[in-house]
Order: C-alpha cells, then sequence, then structure tokens
C-alpha cells in the first residue's frame, strides 16, 4: 500500500515537471509584433495641468539590414501619466 502511493506521488511529480514548463508561452508575442521605445519624454503643460509625453518608437516589423531602423515619434497628452501612455498607445 505504501509502494503504490508512493508511485502516484512520483507520477504525479514527473506530469508537474513536464506541464509546468507549458505555461510560460501562453501569452507569447513576437518581438516583431511589438514596438521598442528608445526614448521618452515627459512634460507638464502649466496651462492645461495636463501631462505631455513624447516616444521614440522603433517599427521592427517594416525594418530591413537594407533600409536600416525605422523609428517613430509618438506623442500624446493627457490628464495623467497613465492617460497620456493610454493614448499614446491608441496612436500605434
Amino acid at each position: 500500500m505504501n509502494k503504490r502511493k508512493i508511485k502516484k506521488f512520483f507520477v504525479f511529480a514527473l506530469i508537474l515537471l513536464f506541464i509546468v514548463p507549458m505555461f510560460g508561452c501562453w501569452d507569447y508575442v513576437a518581438l516583431p509584433d511589438t514596438g521598442v521605445v528608445l526614448a521618452m519624454a515627459v512634460d507638464k503643460d502649466p496651462a492645461t495641468n495636463n501631462y505631455k509625453l513624447a516616444f521614440d518608437v522603433i517599427d521592427i516589423k517594416n525594418s530591413s539590414k537594407d533600409k536600416g531602423i525605422k523609428d517613430t515619434i509618438v506623442e500624446s497628452e493627457g490628464v495623467t501619466i497613465f492617460d497620456a501612455i493610454r493614448n499614446a498607445k491608441r496612436k500605434l
């Protein structure tokens, strides 16, 4: 009886050993589908009291060895920094 419990434990542990590493890629996003931010600037407009953000983003999908790296400047504005980031993400 005791050997059977030990055997079940090792089988269960072996199954976990093989299954757990498979959960690491469930939300995988390929590098060409993402943007890489090179630089970021944050300013606060004293007139409107809003935050202004500017991002320099590399476009990996449309870059190549022949053409070089394509980058774009994305500017956005928001009441909070998070709001400005969300507005910038909509522009990409």
